[in-house]
């Protein structure tokens, strides 16, 4: 697990996130300006060793 700095992460695994919810949807643009729609969020849980 590395910390890129981002404040927000994607995923393209919805059934992973343990609250999802649907959300209206927000185009989110990349570095190379292709644009994809955010349809929802929520939170995931990672497990690290001690």
């Amino acid at each position: 697990l590395f910390d890129s700095g981002a404040s927000q992460h994607m995923s393209l695994y919805c059934d992973l996130l343990q609250d999802f919810v649907n959300i209206v949807p927000k185009p989110i643009t990349t570095t190379d300006k292709h644009t994809f729609q955010a349809i929802g969020k929520g939170n995931i849980m990672i497990l690290l060793p001690n």
